[in-house]
């Protein structure tokens, strides 16, 4: 079994977040499995899809001015935007990012208006999307596909998690969805099912292993269930791929989970992992959001996974026995204190951009 060793407790110090220091983290979590997250943390995508939002809302008259509307609730409430005349790269992040198509049309229009034009927008949404993805315009980060090449290769097991009805296929068009060993996809009515998994065993491959289509058949109807933010699809990717939750990471770029979640993921998988490609997250939320690792660009998130993998097999060569106990989780270090000197290993991350919230 591979692993993956990071230390627990640190951020990336693009941030800049005044007096931390480097390198003083001494938690760590361990993983065998990554659970990804598609758009904007594999493929570079986020503002594809922040335009077919922009395009969808405001070249429909009705919608824009539910939005209008929308906005300035939002700031009689408290909630404070710097534009308030058009559909920004802000609102997406704060309103939209993450969610299910339906859930981000609602982000952005409010409760008030009506399922007839919250499914006109997002059908018109998804079928931007959907002509872009087909005419190949969307690519994978390089960096993240290199890296996810690397850890499957050595043993990282990876299953992906989506809100979108265009991850697998984005994945294909990257060259990257053999690596997977399923997928979940949410509110996405795919063969007009909420909620589907993605069986790899169903696709049609070449006769060297790629795969070549995917068939209708390739996809299994799930139970209804919450998309994200809630933590249950990616719960569900880790039943339908036969993995206990507290041995995985989960990989993510949506501030909703990133920022506002990453405490209450904790309480199911060893940790979250999320990466800042849009706009710089606020610091301080940072530094408080409870996440395992947050890094900002794709070059961090190879840099500090590669590590992680490499003290994952120097741990695998030297330690008797690993156990991973999902009711009572119990750090792996307990079953090989000769090899640690009879203390927790120490994990440096060789990076250069790496500080610990234990500081702050």
């Amino acid at each position: 079994m591979c692993y993956l060793i990071l230390e627990k407790g640190t951020i990336s110090d693009d941030f800049e977040i005044e007096g931390a220091e480097k390198h003083v983290g001494k938690e760590f979590v361990y993983a065998t499995t990554l659970l990804c997250d598609v758009d904007g943390s594999i493929i570079n995508s986020r503002d594809l899809h922040f335009q077919a939002y922009k395009q969808a809302i405001e070249n429909d008259q009705e919608a824009f001015n539910f939005f209008l509307r929308h906005l300035r609730e939002l700031k009689s409430e408290g909630m404070e935007f710097e534009c308030y005349d058009s559909l920004t790269e802000e609102h997406y992040d704060r309103l939209a990012s993450g969610l299910q198509r339906l859930d981000g049309v609602r982000g952005f229009l409010g409760n008030t208006a009506s399922e007839e034009i919250v499914r006109r927008v997002a059908n018109r949404k998804g079928q931007i999307v959907k002509d872009c993805i087909q005419k190949g315009e969307v690519k994978a980060y390089p960096k993240v596909a290199k890296t996810l090449k690397k850890l499957h290769k050595n043993g990282i097991r990876l299953v992906f998690v989506s809100s979108s009805s265009s991850a697998a296929v984005s994945l294909l068009n990257a060259g990257l969805l053999h690596l997977f060993e399923g997928g979940v996809l949410t509110g996405t009515g795919t063969l007009n099912y909420k909620n589907v998994w993605l069986d790899m065993s169903k696709l049609l491959k070449d006769n060297q292993g790629r795969v070549t289509e995917i068939p209708e058949a390739a996809f299994e109807q799930c139970a209804d269930f919450p998309g994200k933010p809630d933590p249950f699809p990616f719960q569900e990717a880790a039943r339908r791929a036969g993995i206990e939750c507290k041995q995985c990471l989960v990989y993510e770029d949506a501030p909703a989970i990133v920022l506002n979640q990453s405490h209450k993921y904790n309480e199911f998988f060893a940790g979250v992992v999320g990466i800042n490609t849009g706009k710089p997250f606020d610091p301080k939320k940072v530094a408080d959001c409870g996440a395992t690792l947050v890094v900002k660009t794709p070059a961090q998130f190879r840099s500090v996974m590669l590590t992680a993998l490499e003290k994952g097999r120097e741990y695998e060569a030297n330690a008797e026995k690993v156990r991973f106990n999902s009711k009572d989780y119990q750090a792996p270090w307990h079953a090989s204190s000769a090899f640690f000197g009879g203390r927790k290993p120490s994990v440096v991350m060789n990076t250069g951009n790496l500080v610990s919230r234990n500081s702050l």
